[in-house]
Parts: structure tokens; C-alpha cells; sequence
């Protein structure tokens, strides 16, 4: 899979989610528990395991017209397999390079999660679906040589 962020334009992808989501039983109307990505909120979140979203609420200094406020994006997709809590404080302490930033580039993130006893088909596919920017999750290194290989010590 090529490295890809955004939502997708592959109706094969929404397709599948759809599919995984019509097996969970997962509707327009199921309840997705939202907080606010802060320490106040932890108590509130399951400590079961399931799905959840990183969500960003656009916001910039010199909106005057307010509407960059009403825009919102996933930013990271994730599953807990025993905690929803337990992620919730990970990506509360940003322990990545690309939490922390996103904790310094957006005033308020939501942590969107949805309790389900086997997360991981749907977190792979929201991801596929929705190609979060702070999701590491599918991304290939790429390595190469350059020359012939010489030993440091040999110099």
C-alpha cells in the first residue's frame, strides 16, 4: 500500500468499512464516547478495549470568521485490546514526536472511542479510510546503499 494520507478516494476501502461495520452492528446511531484529550477527562474513558479517533478541531489565530473552528479531522486512529483508558493516557503525555506536536499545533483534541471486544480489522480499516497524518501505522521505511559498504573501523 502506498503511503497516503487523507481520506481516501478508493470506494473499495469505504466498502469494507461499511461491511466491518454492519457485522459489529455498528449504525448511524451508535454512541461514540467523545472527551476532551486532557487530564480531567481520563476517568471517563472505558477501560475496555475497543476503537478510538484523535480528532482536531481546526483553529487558528485571525479567524475572524470563526468557520476554520467548525472544521474537524481525525488525526490519529487507533485500538486498545485491554484499555481504552490506558491509550487515552498515552496520547495524553504525547510520548511521540508527532503527538507533541499536534498537542502544541491545535488548542483542543478530542479522543472519540467506541467499545468493541475485536478492534483490530476496524482500526485498520478507519485507517485505510481516513489516512490520519499522526499514524505511523502503514508507513514503509525505505533504505538504501549507496557505494560499497566499508567497515568504520577500516578507516
Amino acid at each position: 500500500m502506498p503511503i497516503r494520507y487523507g481520506w481516501t478516494l478508493d470506494q473499495k476501502d469505504w466498502n469494507h468499512l461499511v461491511h466491518l461495520c454492519s457485522e459489529r452492528g455498528i449504525t448511524a446511531t451508535t454512541r461514540w464516547r467523545e472527551v476532551t484529550l486532557a487530564p480531567e477527562s481520563r476517568t471517563s474513558v472505558a477501560e475496555k478495549p475497543g476503537v478510538y479517533f484523535i480528532v482536531a478541531q481546526a483553529s487558528h489565530q485571525g479567524d475572524e470568521l470563526g468557520f476554520l473552528r467548525s472544521i474537524m479531522c481525525p488525526i490519529y486512529i487507533g485500538k486498545a485490546d485491554s484499555s481504552l483508558r490506558d491509550r487515552f493516557g498515552v496520547h495524553l503525555r504525547g510520548q511521540t514526536p508527532l503527538m507533541r506536536r499536534a498537542h502544541a499545533t491545535y488548542s483542543q483534541l478530542l479522543f472519540c472511542s467506541l467499545e468493541t471486544s475485536s478492534p483490530e480489522q476496524l482500526e485498520d480499516a478507519l485507517v485505510r479510510v481516513f489516512g490520519p497524518p499522526v499514524n505511523m501505522k502503514n508507513v514503509r521505511s525505505i533504505s538504501a546503499n549507496i557505494g560499497n559498504r566499508v567497515n568504520a573501523g577500516s578507516l
